[in-house]
């Protein structure tokens, strides 16, 4: 459905850093000859945030990714919103906060029992519309499509 996705195909793993920054920009149509990279980094990212207001997903699919550069998986991971950050702050804080309740650090122990059940809150909120949810979908995913194709384990 085209007008929930934003979709654009790499098949050429073997760039550098610059290079796949450049071929992510030509495959969603934002490379302009002589663009420098912070100026694709920018158009990128307007592009997503663009995407994302319009209720649309910026997908992007990279062929045989895992033989690409360090650099190239550098700049791509460089591409990462807001989300990942969040979701890694949210999985922390109630870590954080739990451990520091156990030991008794830092305030009274119901303060911070308090505070610990508050982050875990935060963090129930936040798990349906992260992408912390795709770790709880994966194992019914798996089993659902293998029912759905009549696969009982690996082709060989």
């Amino acid at each position: 459905d085209k007008s929930a996705y934003a979709a654009a195909k790499i098949v050429t793993s073997q760039l550098g850093g610059e290079d796949t920054l450049r071929m992510v920009a030509a495959a969603f149509g934002l490379y302009q000859p002589g663009m420098e990279k912070a100026a694709m980094l920018r158009c990128i990212e307007n592009f997503v945030v663009t995407n994302m207001r319009a209720h649309k997903r910026s997908l992007l699919i990279i062929d045989e990714a895992q033989n690409m550069s360090i650099g190239a998986l550098e700049e791509l991971r460089m591409l990462s919103n807001f989300d990942d950050y969040f979701s890694w702050f949210v999985t922390a804080l109630v870590l954080v906060t739990g451990l520091a309740a156990t030991a008794h650090i830092g305030a009274a122990y119901e303060t911070l029992l308090g505070v610990h059940v508050l982050s875990f809150d935060l963090l129930l909120v936040w798990f349906p519309f992260g992408k912390l949810m795709h770790a709880f979908y994966l194992v019914p995913s798996r089993a659902i499509n293998g029912a759905l194709l009549a696969r009982k384990g690996a082709i060989s």
